[in-house]
């Protein structure tokens, strides 16, 4: 199944902050990271059921690794799309309010 991606609010603004931090941190390894996340958006197009289910975290939610991030995000079957709710930095202590799902 090929879906289309899109990115709620908070995760374009998770990918800002993201952004941010590389440009004050570590320049170089920007351009890695956005490559991979780009490539991730790829892998969920084509595959949505490729990250692990976080029920746990909200009722369908999954999430999928970009080191050090990890993409939080849901399917809709019926319209052929995965809507990524939030992208957040992998050690953080992730509860179902951060996900916002």
């Amino acid at each position: 199944m090929s879906c289309i991606v899109t990115a709620a609010p908070k995760a374009r603004d998770d990918l800002r902050r993201a952004a941010v931090w590389y440009d004050e941190h570590h320049p170089a390894g920007a351009d890695r990271f956005f490559e991979a996340f780009n490539t991730a958006c790829g892998v969920l197009e084509a595959f949505p059921d490729a990250g692990r289910p976080r029920d746990e975290l909200a009722k369908g939610i999954r999430s999928y690794p970009v080191h050090p991030y990890v993409i939080f995000y849901v399917v809709d079957y019926e319209r052929k799309r995965v809507r990524i709710a939030r992208v957040l930095p992998g050690r953080s202590d992730i509860t179902s309010r951060d996900v916002g799902a």
